[in-house]
């Protein structure tokens, strides 16, 4: 049984994008897709230009200017996030991959970022440093549910 969301902030997130089609900041002005919309073309050619001139392969950083939010805490901890401000708008790829743990013990995240059409070069970047670092670790699916919850 799927079980639907309880949160506010999801149902206003989902409410306000079905009913707004345009930008975020002015709902008037459309948002168009990465490689027609002037913008967004010109964003990632700012972005490309800075990596042209320090001979970078890609742009690393953390997912999260905040600590992540606890599932059944949503609500009141979450703080927003960075990986949304580059790629969905340049449409250049990007990963995101462990980088370790918050002081709670709650996963924090590494987005690498990188030119139209590297793919190959930016997943050997997210690869190598995942193995390297191995901090991903895999989650304990059986622990038994208590209250509805995974603990």
């Amino acid at each position: 049984m799927k079980q639907r969301s309880t949160s506010e902030f999801a149902k206003e997130r989902l409410l306000r994008n079905a009913e707004h089609t345009g930008r975020w900041e002015d709902s008037e002005i459309p948002c168009l897709d990465a490689y027609t919309d002037t913008r967004r073309v010109a964003f990632r050619e700012a972005i490309e230009n800075v990596m042209d001139s320090l001979e970078l392969d890609a742009i690393v950083y953390p997912s999260w200017n905040n600590p992540p939010a606890r599932i059944d805490h949503f609500q009141e901890e979450y703080l927003g996030d960075n990986n949304q401000v580059i790629s969905p708008h340049t449409g250049q790829p990007a990963f995101t991959v462990p980088m370790g743990f918050t002081a709670k013990n709650l996963p924090a995240g590494l987005q690498f970022l990188g030119r139209m059409y590297d793919e190959a070069i930016l997943i050997g970047l997210a690869y190598s440093y995942e193995q390297g670092t191995k901090h991903r670790k895999t989650p304990n699916l059986q622990k038994a549910p208590t209250n509805g919850k995974l603990d």
